[in-house]
């Protein structure tokens, strides 16, 4: 039997390779035909651990020789893009090194890139920080590191795109039509954007030309049925065993988001001193869950409360407490979904003359990374849910309790204990 590691196994934090689940054939042959169509870019969206990394990346090994993927932050430039991706090219292009076996890389650009790469070297040197005043070298534009990737048969993926600033995101866009107008030279260059909900209506905006030119494919949270495929790899894998009530609350909690599955499941593992594949198989039961899914509220609790902070906070005085009011209202939803109609029907049980256009409004801002992202669309009913079970329900202990919590520190601190009290026993306790 072949020894896995637990936590390459499930991997709630990088990319899944052993778990790898293969998508709807709807998003595979989108994914397929944007990458075989020459000059065509790329951009994947959708909502925070519904595995678009992990679906590109598993795709582009299947289709590429290499990739190369540089992350975004909020302080990130495109500048600091282009040398990211310049550094990680060096692999191909020094001389002592060998370049993957199909690329044929003229000795005209290893000339190039050597001639450029002693520039920045020469820059940062001269400098009494080089981590924070590097260089960019007026000859490494986004049309020649073009021309460097499209030789070494290399594709460019930069994720969390949506946290680059929108000066920085302009750029971004202008910089991608670059890329493809390089396809008449270099027909395999790709560039791959990969960030939240709304990313692709950003960059089309930024540049209109890019139109026609790129892919926009939505990656849908996982179905129940993906869900399970991820556990039951891991089981074949690990020599383990979920009973299937585990199983099907671990899919429930997870709310479609393939990161909540693996660190689950992972809990289970761990808090069981499971680290690699097991010699003997071993059964999981509903008690192991419990124990993992209190481990997992444990550790998250200050980013549960963070979040819905930040969805409800008020910013200047205003009539309504638009992101209290909505979020309390989708709490009291006992379906799936809930729609526009129905939320306002709730709402409106208190305040009576709630305006629509406020809902329509805040519902858009709590899909929102400052606003904690703590909602959720349907895009194929249009339904609205909370992004992940745990904040739904730690909305419903919150509401709960009192609406307001006191201005005595003291007894905030005692409020928020009690609620975390309450949402961990109402939790664990689910049937």
């Amino acid at each position: 039997m072949t020894k896995h590691a637990t936590n390459s196994v499930f991997t709630p934090t990088s990319q899944a390779k052993l778990t790898f689940v293969e998508r709807d054939e709807t998003i595979n042959s989108e994914i397929v035909d944007a990458l075989m169509t020459p000059g065509k870019q790329m951009i994947l969206y959708g909502h925070s651990g519904t595995g678009k990394s992990t679906l590109i990346v598993n795709k582009l090994n299947q289709t590429y020789e290499s990739v190369i993927i540089s992350r975004c932050t909020n302080s990130s430039s495109f500048d600091g893009l282009l040398l990211d991706s310049f550094d990680q090219l060096e692999v191909y292009y020094a001389d002592s090194k060998t370049a993957s076996s199909n690329s044929s890389i003229s000795g005209t650009l290893k000339s190039s890139y050597s001639l450029i790469n002693a520039q920045i070297k020469a820059g940062n040197s001269s400098s009494e920080s080089t981590t924070e005043m590097r260089i960019v070298p007026p000859q490494l534009t986004a049309q020649r590191l073009a021309q460097f990737l499209g030789a070494a048969k290399c594709c460019w993926v930069i994720e969390d795109f949506h946290k680059l600033k929108d000066e920085e995101k302009v750029r971004f866009s202008q910089n991608m039509k670059v890329f493809v107008d390089t396809a008449t030279q270099f027909p395999e260059v790709k560039m791959i954007a990969i960030g939240a909900v709304g990313t692709a209506r950003e960059v089309v905006e930024y540049d209109s030309e890019l139109s026609n030119r790129v892919s926009e494919i939505l990656v849908p949270l996982l179905s129940k049925n993906e869900l399970h495929q991820i556990l039951e790899k891991g089981e074949k894998l690990l020599n383990i065993e979920f009973e299937q009530q585990v199983k099907n609350k671990i899919v429930e909690f997870s709310n479609g988001l393939g990161s909540i599955c693996h660190q689950l499941a992972l809990n289970i593992c761990f808090s069981n001193n499971l680290y690699e594949t097991s010699d003997e198989l071993i059964n999981f039961r509903v008690s192991d869950l419990k124990l993992a899914l209190e481990k997992f509220i444990k550790s998250n609790s200050d980013t549960l409360k963070g979040r819905f902070e930040r969805a409800t906070k008020v910013q200047r005085e205003r009539t309504y407490n638009n992101g209290r009011i909505i979020l309390k209202a989708l709490a009291k939803s006992k379906k799936d979904g809930t729609s526009h109609a129905e939320l306002l029907s709730i709402i409106r049980q208190e305040h009576k003359k709630y305006p629509p256009a406020n809902l329509t409004l805040y519902l858009k801002k709590l899909q929102e990374n400052d606003r904690g992202n703590v909602v959720c669309q349907n895009i194929d009913n249009g339904l609205f849910t909370f992004s992940d079970p745990f904040i739904k329900t730690y909305a419903q202990c919150v509401f709960d309790s009192k609406d307001e919590l006191e201005e005595d520190p003291l007894e905030i601190e005692r409020q928020v204990t009690a609620i975390f009290e309450k949402f961990i026993e109402k939790i664990t306790n689910r049937n």
